[in-house]
């Protein structure tokens, strides 16, 4: 189990990073799956949103390849025969000028062909008013 993290981000700055969450996701043996990375993740300054087409791979798995697709998701495709555990990470940037860039790590979980599907759940991130109750609404690939 993880730890609970809680970000406390200044709405007045213009110079937060962007909260760009840790990733997980499954594959099965020999099967690419695509990854929406950026569904977790948020431009840390009002008026700025997360640019998509500055997605890049920073550093590849050891057991497969990454490849950034036009819609700001990426594609893991594991190598043949492969089954364990792998990550990469990612940077993206924000629509801020100067852009501010962060990054993140993901974790694949490559299967055996034949084993059964897993539940996963990714880190997320909710907009709150101070002093104020509020509510998160978790989503992903349950």
């Amino acid at each position: 189990m993880s730890p609970l993290q809680i970000t406390v981000l200044d709405p007045n700055s213009d110079t937060n990073i962007p909260v760009v969450n840790p990733d997980i996701a499954t594959a099965k043996e020999d099967m690419p799956v695509v990854i929406d990375v950026l569904s977790n993740d948020q431009s840390g300054n009002a008026g700025t949103t997360l640019d998509p087409a500055s997605l890049t791979i920073t550093e590849q798995p050891e057991n497969g390849t990454v490849t950034v697709n036009s819609d700001g998701t990426v594609t893991f495709t594991p190598d043949a025969g492969f089954t364990g555990t792998d990550d990469f990470t990612y940077k993206v940037c924000d629509t801020s000028n100067p852009a501010i860039c962060e990054t993140a790590e993901v974790t694949v979980t490559v299967l055996p062909e034949d084993a059964k599907d897993v539940t996963t759940a990714p880190d997320d991130y909710a907009v709150l008013t101070a002093n104020a109750d509020g509510t998160a609404v978790v989503t992903g690939k349950y």
